[in-house]
């Protein structure tokens, strides 16, 4: 999901804590329901974000 409109990377610039962010992701996850092959796309984006 390259087009992401929240980028990890600009939340940790704006000076957000990892648990924070985190925690956005998954009220996002919560709120906006997606198909479940949108949704595996995102998590795994996600995940490959966080081990950069």
């Amino acid at each position: 999901m390259k087009d992401c409109a929240i980028d990890g990377t600009a939340l940790y610039e704006q000076g957000l804590q990892e648990k924070d962010i985190r925690n956005l992701y998954r009220f996002i996850d919560w709120v906006m329901m997606l198909p479940k092959a949108l949704a595996a796309d995102f998590w795994q984006d996600f995940k490959q974000f966080e081990t950069k």
